[in-house]
């Protein structure tokens, strides 16, 4: 098969492709073909065209309180089709689908639905979402002392970025070798902006009064976003060793100097919060670790 060449402007030359491999390979406009040199020969790749992720799932035993979760999961985890057969309570999958981004219903019957998302992964948007996720956290925490302060507002929406940019890493991971530890990255942070909530959450509920904790919580998260943006896995390691030595001073043998200065409610969250710190900055180090290394706590 000979085709001819055609130059396109002053300086481009260009080859029409066969229009029976270009059926064939279902290639459309803007699709992506890799060209290599192998002596006197060019060979044309194609890029693997990623297949919708699909489920069918009978949810007739599972409770209705769980089932937002449930296509919370599926989504986080990337599902582009999701089909529940059953007995289908329609609130909680409404409830569901405005806690993400990009799910809709696009067909409903006695006891079916079908639901799929329209969303277009791009893997450069994963860093745009953390930072803004980051600034969410910092945000929940500033203002906690305005009059008009809704923490429930900011975990919602905190938890929604979370579970797009666990979707979007995802999608993307086989261009990623390090999709599983940047996942768990992120939902350690989910669950650290969650236990973040309850803390704030207990201060407005029994009217609390201002406490020191606040700002140690905030220096946390700056210093573990500063962690995230360097992307050096000996910054990392220093930034966990400055983390250990903060838990040390409320370990469980300084627990009574604390108490003396806190209320024992939010001593209590404020543990819990550790806890979850502790586990975003292990992640930190593995997603800043040389490929190849094993990172350990």
């Amino acid at each position: 098969m000979k085709r001819k060449v055609i130059k396109q402007g002053p300086s481009t030359l260009m080859v029409s492709l066969p229009s029976k491999w270009v059926k064939n390979k279902d290639i459309r406009r803007g699709d992506e073909i890799n060209i290599f040199e192998q002596g006197e020969d060019i060979i044309l790749t194609l890029e693997k065209k990623e297949q919708l992720k699909k489920i069918k799932s009978n949810i007739d035993k599972l409770p209705a309180e769980q089932l937002g979760n449930y296509l919370s999961t599926l989504y986080s985890n990337g599902y582009d089709e999701i089909e529940l057969i059953g007995k289908i309570p329609m609130k909680e999958v409404t409830n569901a689908i405005n806690k993400v981004v990009g799910l809709e219903v696009v067909e409903a019957e006695e006891n079916r639905i079908l639901i799929k998302s329209y969303l277009k992964e791009n893997e450069e948007d994963i860093n745009k979402i953390i930072k803004k996720l980051f600034q969410l956290i910092k945000s929940f925490i500033k203002e906690i002392e305005k009059e008009n302060y809704d923490p429930k507002w900011y975990v919602n929406l905190t938890n929604k970025t979370a579970l797009h940019c666990m979707r979007l890493i995802r999608k993307t991971e086989h261009k990623n070798k390090k999709y599983m530890d940047q996942f768990s990255f992120i939902r350690s942070i989910s669950r650290l902006s969650s236990s973040i909530y309850w803390f704030c959450e207990a201060m407005k509920t029994n009217k609390l009064p201002k406490t020191n904790l606040i700002k140690d919580i905030l220096s946390l998260v700056e210093m573990l976003e500063k962690g995230y943006q360097k992307n050096n896995f000996n910054e990392s390691n220093k930034i966990w060793a400055n983390f250990v030595k903060h838990k040390q001073k409320v370990n469980s043998k300084n627990i009574n100097k604390l108490l003396k200065k806190e209320n024992p409610l939010i001593v209590v969250h404020y543990y819990a919060i550790l806890r979850d710190f502790s586990n975003s900055f292990v992640y930190l180090r593995d997603i800043t670790l040389p490929a190849g290394e094993e990172s350990t706590i």
